[in-house]
């Protein structure tokens, strides 16, 4: 028994060695950003680790101290992403850590304003598995990789429309196609159509904030 606990405590160090070298190989590979706006205060890491930034503070006139800097603890919001608080002249606000790290090191030339996580993993923030996208390839992504059920939409009994169809529509919209074109098209009534488009119906979907439009000329 005793030879046992042994072999097995030696497995146990190996494996711990073994996670801890993968983990400073990695480390290894860190680059540090600033983040905009807290410059000299807060760096953020193309692996997803924020830390302060060692700096003199001054306490009161005549004395100043020198702060270390330290990784900042991560916790998680309502939907399951990593967020942290970053102060500056007393006051502090909330961050979602994959726009920091996306913010410091990727350029966002067609600007997007979604994040995509590649692999659909919420808390691995490393850039490499980031990317700007468009709130419908984000909402795409996110069904598809199980992220977002749809308790509505396309999973409604009475849906005629999946979720490619709703964004075709909006597509062919935007071209200037016919709202009754499209309509006959999907096998829908017009007034559906102008509900998708107006962001009465699959406002998850489009992204389009819920407006009153009165048009004429049906």
């Amino acid at each position: 028994m005793k030879k046992s606990c042994t072999a097995k405590s030696v497995v146990l160090k190996r494996e711990a060695f073994a996670s801890a070298s993968t983990l400073m190989s990695n480390y290894k590979k860190e680059e540090w950003g600033d983040i905009v706006g807290y410059e000299g205060l807060y760096k953020v890491s193309s692996k997803g680790r924020v830390r302060s930034v060692e700096r003199y503070r001054i306490y009161r006139p005549g004395e100043c101290r020198l702060v270390t800097g330290r990784i900042l603890k991560l916790n998680r919001n309502a939907s399951g992403y990593p967020h942290v608080k970053l102060y500056t002249n007393g006051k502090h606000k909330t961050f979602t850590v994959h726009r920091l790290v996306i913010t410091a090191f990727g350029v966002n030339p067609l600007k997007n304003p979604s994040v995509n996580h590649i692999d659909g993993c919420k808390t691995n923030n490393e850039y490499e598995n980031l990317e700007w996208v468009t709130h419908q390839e984000n909402i795409i992504h996110a069904v598809d990789s199980g992220l977002k059920p749809l308790s509505q939409g396309e999973n409604h009994r009475s849906s005629k429309l999946k979720v490619k169809d709703v964004l075709d529509i909006v597509l062919k919209a935007s071209e200037g196609r016919k709202k009754t074109e499209i309509a006959r098209e999907y096998g829908i009534a017009r007034d559906s159509v102008y509900n998708i488009l107006n962001g009465v119906t699959w406002r998850t979907v489009t992204g389009f904030p819920r407006v009153c439009i009165c048009e004429e000329g049906k």
